[in-house]
């Protein structure tokens, strides 16, 4: 299965080009089932409470679709500084935040980078519609590693580390992450 992962508190416009990228990034999936696709943002100003994501060269896909480029490195969160190297390089995007990949491709990315959790959500899985579905997870679930996919997964994968190849596909659109009380 391939699936998107989008978040509820971003404010993203015109819906048109967000459905476009979305769309894009499943054609890159399509063709390379290893890819790990992330979206990207073009940055107004630097900030150090955001992911960047450094662009390379271009994608050529089959499905004659543009915006994809490989990814050169994931930084997450870097200091202030950094972060207005970055923008005024013109290479780097934000990163949304919002992912599309097949679920085998991160599930097995998750084994390299994190086996403790890959081996609890493994236990999770198999017992998944079973009458020990609830205590397993109730069991499980409070032992895994509290990390975020940025750091668990797409820094170590944009540095070669795994199999996977990160992809960023670029979102042009009004964003903004109302993830807290001053955003909104």
């Amino acid at each position: 299965a391939v699936m998107a992962i989008v978040t509820a508190d971003h404010v993203i416009e015109p819906e048109d080009l967000f459905v476009r990228s979305i769309k894009t990034a499943f054609a890159v999936v399509a063709e390379q089932p290893r890819a790990l696709v992330t979206f990207g943002i073009v940055p107004t100003h630097g900030h150090p409470g955001l992911g960047y994501v450094h662009r390379g060269e271009p994608l050529h896909l089959k499905a004659n679709v543009e915006g994809a480029y490989r990814v050169i490195r994931f930084v997450e969160k870097p200091p202030k500084p950094e972060a207005d190297r970055f923008v005024e390089s013109g290479r780097y995007y934000w990163n949304s935040g919002m992912f599309v990949w097949r679920c085998d491709t991160v599930f097995n990315e998750l084994g390299m980078h994190l086996p403790e959790n890959h081996k609890l959500l493994s236990r999770i899985a198999d017992a998944w519609g079973t009458p020990n579905q609830q205590s397993v997870l109730n069991e499980l679930y409070p032992q895994l590693k509290k990390i975020s996919v940025d750091y668990a997964i797409m820094e170590p994968a944009s540095h070669r580390k795994g199999k996977a190849q990160v992809v960023v596909v670029e979102m042009p659109v009004k964003w903004l992450d109302v993830g807290s009380w001053p955003a909104l």
